[in-house]
Formats: C-alpha cells, structure tokens, sequence
C-alpha cells in the first residue's frame, strides 16, 4: 500500500493499523480490537483498515 502525506502538515493521509500502533505504542492486535469495538473509526467501504488521522488527534486528547 503506498504511503500518502497531507501536503499541508507532512502527516499521514491515513494510517495503518500497524502505523497507528507504532505511533501510539499499541499492538496491532489491540488496533484491530479497538476497531472491532467501534472505538477507533476507519473507512468502513474498505477491506483494509484505514484510520483517518483525526483518530490519533482523538488517541492524544485521550478520548479513547
């Protein structure tokens, strides 16, 4: 999958779920828990798991 920047702030367009654990120093089984459970929200017309980056701005602000 290639990797897609914000041109505005150099951030990810989206994140993986293995790069959303290696930013936030979860596993990337505890991702896909926290997705199945409805708390990390991802593009749901996708296979893949694709996290906006507006969940780790949510991750930050603890609103897990």
């Amino acid at each position: 999958m290639p990797t897609e920047t914000n041109s505005n702030t150099g951030e990810p367009a989206f994140y993986t779920a293995q790069k959303f654990a290696d930013k936030t120093g979860l596993s990337r089984v505890t991702v896909y828990r926290l997705i199945a459970r409805g708390k990390i929200k991802t593009n749901p017309h996708l296979r893949t798991k694709i996290i906006p980056p507006s969940e780790y701005e949510r991750w930050n602000r603890g609103e897990f």
